[in-house]
Order: structure tokens, then C-alpha cells, then sequence
């Protein structure tokens, strides 16, 4: 877990041209800074992706159209990085739902289990039917069994 200095070393490296040799341009619209050999090593489709691209001391560009938004993006990109997913105040089921179909698409699985964990706090009465939807469309038991229990429990509380 960081600690609130390391995430600003994190900030600090991202802003310094000698670590961020690649910008990422998310639909046209949105730049994000970044470092090519961790996107490598986080991620088997950036390592294809970038390949024998990289040139030592010279900023890289990729152009990525995407259907997810930007700040989700941007946190999947930093987690490949980091290997820590940082949260910003207020995400969602909705939010988290987009950043566990980003680990799947990309194949992510330890990013995966986390966003399935945090589904999991996630599932209410609200949700629980959406939640089961996507477990089963991403293949995640743990999320799958979560709901079954909640909704077993939900109406067991019904029928008392």
C-alpha cells in the first residue's frame, strides 16, 4: 500500500521527461504520461504493443481509442505502474465495474482479483443483479458466489 509520500514520488516521476518516455493519447482528446518499460512489464498487450518501438531519450506517442472513461483509464494505467490501485473519492460499482473489464480485456488477473473484492464490498439490494450479470460475464467466482449468498440471505430475510 503507499503511503502519501510515495504516491507524490509516484506524481513527481510521472512529470520528469527522463521517466515518462510515452504519452499515451486516449481518444484524441486526453494525454497521459507515462513509462513505457513498466507498461511492458505491467501488461503482455502494451509489451506487443510497444515491442522494439522503445528508443532510449525519446518521447513515444500511442494513440488508443477507447470506450471507457478517461479517469479509469488512467488508474489502469497507473496500476500497471504501481501495482496499486489508487482510488479516487467517490467510485462506484459503475467505476469499478469499467476498471474490471479494463483488467479483463487487457488480461490484468491480479488487478481482476482486486476489483472483484472490492464488487464484493459493493453488492446491496441495489446492485446485487448487475453485480451477478458481470460476474458471470467475466468469469469471477468469487464476485459470482458473493451475490448467490446475498441473495439467498436477502431472501431468507423476506420470508421470515
Amino acid at each position: 500500500m503507499l503511503d502519501d509520500e510515495e504516491f507524490e514520488d509516484f506524481l513527481e516521476k510521472q512529470r520528469n521527461p527522463r521517466y515518462s518516455d510515452l504519452v499515451v493519447e486516449v481518444n484524441q482528446l486526453f494525454q497521459i504520461k507515462t513509462n513505457s518499460a513498466e507498461l511492458s512489464i505491467g501488461c503482455d498487450f502494451f509489451s506487443f504493443l510497444l515491442g522494439n518501438r522503445y528508443q532510449d531519450n525519446q518521447e513515444e506517442k500511442i494513440n488508443m481509442d477507447i470506450n471507457f472513461n478517461y479517469v479509469i483509464f488512467e488508474i489502469f494505467l497507473s496500476y500497471l505502474q504501481l501495482d496499486y490501485v489508487v482510488i479516487p473519492l467517490g467510485m462506484g460499482c459503475k467505476e469499478w465495474i469499467e476498471l474490471a473489464t479494463l483488467a479483463d480485456m487487457y488480461c490484468v488477473a491480479r488487478l481482476s482479483k482486486i476489483c472483484e473484492q472490492q464488487l464484493c464490498n459493493l453488492v446491496d439490494d441495489f446492485s446485487c443483479t448487475e453485480l451477478m450479470d458481470f460476474s458471470l460475464e467475466v468469469k469471477a467466482p468469487v464476485l459470482s458466489e458473493w451475490c448467490a449468498d446475498f441473495e439467498l440471505r436477502r431472501m431468507t430475510r423476506i420470508g421470515s
